[in-house]
């Protein structure tokens, strides 16, 4: 019964998030991006579906080889 309701949050919060609702809280979530990174080492990348995904791969892992 709760695996049913958290799936029904989950899909909720993926229609929001796809439709740009979320959208003021970029600022937000750039802060919580940075902070995964610098702290427990989680790296986050946008991706947009709409485009080219291997340039956003590309600068990610260059990135990440100058990191580390």
């Amino acid at each position: 019964m709760i695996g049913f309701f958290i799936t029904i949050l989950k899909n909720i919060v993926l229609k929001l998030a796809t439709t740009g609702a979320f959208n003021f809280m970029m600022p937000t979530l750039l802060k919580v991006d940075k902070w995964c990174e610098d702290k427990i080492g989680l790296d986050i990348i946008s991706i947009s579906t709409t485009e080219d995904y291997v340039d956003p791969l590309m600068k990610f892992f260059k990135r990440r080889g100058k990191k580390y």
